[in-house]
This record gives structure tokens, C-alpha cells and sequence, in this order.
């Protein structure tokens, strides 16, 4: 009650009055301390700047991103529901905005429910993420992208061709016997990151993606199709304009009552970036090119996630492990990785938590295996 009357004080020229909308306000924040070991080759470009094989820091979003938004749903009648979100991110350990400085850059939105299903408009995770409200791969992982840069992060097996679009629209079925059916398209990319290209026009980055989820059970299955148009404009460092994206997506899970199993795999396709989960910038490894997310552009191959959760002494545990094979015909490298990594989470009440995790990485490309080792520790609390 007190963080509704909060949002209604705050927001009642968005959300009209008590009697016609509900508003909520809520959030999480997480702070925590993290340990990154590098072992391996090293980028040049980051030893100039004395950076160490293993460093200590103070981190945002160990295991769940720091964020708050405002969210709230008004009856028009009729069955019909019209209702927005509106969610930003943040570093709980600087105060600095995240998504490039957007006020709500997690998301944007406006959406209509009816008898026929629920469409939304504005900037909205990808279907292929596990980001916001539409990101079915949320299913395929005990812990998604989460959980530090490494621990149980399916993106570094993964290739993800936008975690977050603008100018969407998103449709989503109703319940069909435990079927849903999903529908994206993004007029534009992203706005940041796509400075030149027009709206709507081959100069732009366009998104489009469908998918499905199908639960019977304890039996859950999900499969997604994304395709990335890339804009005429785009060209990487070496001036080559890169190929049209596309990956296939399948996956399920499974609650056998004492744990719940996950299974995924994914195929890529002329991918620019694989295995997004970290970078040079955080851990000075050098995966072809400098960059560990393997982006040299034209990437194809495939990724397999294998993950588990289940309670232990009042809290539960999670463990992933996961591999990928990919490869670039314009760079001509190949590369392999094999991670796993695991957790555990323990509530101290309905809204205050802590965690800690582990996990380590391996990579195998030109003749070299650079790996990553970290471990997290911290506090979250939700309001």
C-alpha cells in the first residue's frame, strides 16, 4: 500500500487517479564483492594499463541487475486492460545509470490486453534474451544472465543479437492449453547504438523474432527464431558491412518435484558477437581480435546449456555448465569454450536475500586457452 500511494504521489499525472489505475512502484537493489582471475594470453592494450591477473571490486548486480520501475494497469471494460511499464537500471555501487544513461532503459512500454491477446509498444527485451518481460529464454537457464559476468551466464554460449530493442511492438497469444505463441518486431534497433540509420528505412537495424512456449505439467518446452536486418549503414572496424543475423533456439525444462533440469541449444548464424557475457574491458583476455566476446563478425556454429536448481538447508543451489563451437570465415579463426559455474541463495526474509557463486571458463583459439575464473559474493534487497 505505502509503495502505491509513493508512485500515485510521484506519478498521478501518468496514472490518473486511485479509483481508475493501479500503480506500483518496485525495485531491487544488490551489492556485492567480486573475484576475477585471468589466466592465459593477455590483451597488450590492457597490461599498458597495469591491470592484474586477479582483481577485487565492489559490484552492482551479482546476481540480480539493481533497478526499479513503475508499473500499473487500468480496466477499460469490455475485457479490455491498458497498462504500462516503465523500469531503469542502475549501479547500486555508483549510482550511475545504466542501458547508456536511459532513464528507462530496461524498459519502456505501453500495452493493450484483450480476449485476443496482449500487444505492446516501445523498447522491450529481445524474445531471444531472458531480459524483461518478453524474454522467453528466461526458462532455459536456473540463472540466466545473471550472477555476476560468468556464473551461470548462457550468453557465453550463446549469440544474443540485441538483448533490448527500440521502437517494438510485441504480441503475445493468450493461454491456449498451456500454449503461448510470441511475435516481435523493432522498427529500429537501438537508438544508441544506431545513430545514422532512419526508422523503418534498410538503413536501419530491424529485429524481427517469434516464438512459443508449451507447459504440461511439470514439463515446460520452448523454441524461438530471431533475425537481425542489418542496416546498409553498418560496417565493422575493417569496413566490411556484416551479414544478416539469424538463430534458432530450443529448449525445456523439467520440475521432477526435488529439482528443476534445464536444457538448451541454440544455432547461430553470421552472428557479430558470441559468448557476450564478459569482455577485454573487464578481464584483459584476448580472444581473436582482443575481444572475448568473439566479434569478428560472420560467426556461425552452436551453443549447449545444461543447468539445475533444487532447495539445500532453507535456501536453493543452482549449477550450469555449457559449451560452444563457432567459427569465422571473415577472420578465419575458430574458437571452442566450455564453462560451468554454480550458486546458492539463501532468503533472510520476503525481500532481503544473500548469495554467493563461482564459475570458470575456457577457451580454445589460435593454439591458445585464455580462461576466466570469478567468484561473487553479496546482498539484494527487493521492495
Amino acid at each position: 500500500m505505502k509503495k502505491t500511494l509513493l508512485a500515485l504521489a510521484l506519478f498521478g499525472a501518468v496514472a490518473g487517479t486511485a479509483s481508475a489505475a493501479s500503480v506500483t512502484l518496485y525495485g531491487t537493489v544488490d551489492v556485492g564483492f567480486g573475484m576475477t582471475s585471468v589466466a592465459g594470453d593477455h590483451n597488450a592494450r590492457y597490461e599498458a594499463a597495469d591491470m592484474n591477473d586477479t582483481t577485487f571490486t565492489l559490484d552492482s548486480g551479482n546476481n540480480s541487475a539493481s533497478k526499479f520501475g513503475l508499473k500499473g494497469v487500468e480496466e477499460l471494460g469490455n475485457g479490455m486492460v491498458v497498462g504500462f511499464q516503465l523500469e531503469n537500471g542502475f549501479s547500486a555501487d555508483d549510482g550511475k545509470l545504466g542501458n547508456d544513461g536511459r532513464l528507462f532503459g530496461r524498459e519502456s512500454r505501453l500495452f493493450l490486453q484483450t480476449d485476443f491477446g496482449t500487444f505492446s509498444f516501445g523498447r522491450m527485451g529481445t524474445l531471444v534474451s531472458d531480459n524483461g518481460t518478453y524474454g522467453i529464454l528466461a526458462d532455459l537457464s536456473p540463472m540466466g544472465s545473471g550472477w555476476g559476468s560468468i556464473i551461470g551466464n548462457q550468453n557465453l554460449v550463446f549469440a544474443t543479437n540485441a538483448g533490448r530493442v527500440d521502437n517494438a511492438i510485441v504480441y503475445e497469444s493468450p493461454d491456449l492449453y498451456g500454449a503461448k505463441v510470441y511475435a516481435q518486431y523493432s522498427f529500429k534497433n537501438d537508438n544508441e547504438l544506431d545513430t545514422t540509420g532512419v526508422e523503418g528505412k534498410s538503413s536501419a537495424d530491424r529485429y524481427a523474432a517469434i516464438g512459443a512456449t508449451y507447459k504440461v505439467g511439470s514439463l515446460g518446452f520452448i523454441g524461438a527464431f530471431d533475425y537481425l536486418d542489418e542496416g546498409k549503414y553498418s560496417a565493422g572496424t575493417d569496413g566490411v558491412r556484416g551479414k544478416d543475423q539469424m538463430t534458432i533456439t530450443l529448449g525445456a525444462n523439467y520440475d521432477c518435484g526435488f529439482a528443476t533440469t534445464y536444457l538448451a541449444a541454440q544455432y547461430f548464424k553470421d552472428a557479430n558477437w558470441v559468448g557476450g557475457g564478459m569482455s577485454t574491458e573487464d578481464f584483459g583476455v584476448e580472444l581473436a581480435n582482443g575481444v572475448s566476446g568473439v566479434s569478428y563478425g560472420d560467426i556461425d556454429g552452436y551453443g549447449i546449456v545444461l543447468g539445475t536448481k533444487f532447495p539445500v538447508m532453507g535456501g536453493t543451489a543452482y549449477g550450469m555448465a555449457g559449451y560452444m563451437d563457432a567459427d569465422s570465415d571473415r577472420a578465419n579463426k575458430e574458437v571452442t569454450r566450455w564453462t560451468v559455474g554454480g550458486g546458492y541463495e539463501y532468503a533472510l526474509s520476503k525481500r532481503t536475500a544473500v548469495y554467493g557463486g563461482a564459475a570458470w571458463f575456457e577457451d580454445t583459439v589460435d593454439n591458445t586457452n585464455p580462461s576466466v575464473a570469478q567468484v561473487v559474493a553479496g546482498v539484494k534487497h527487493s521492495f
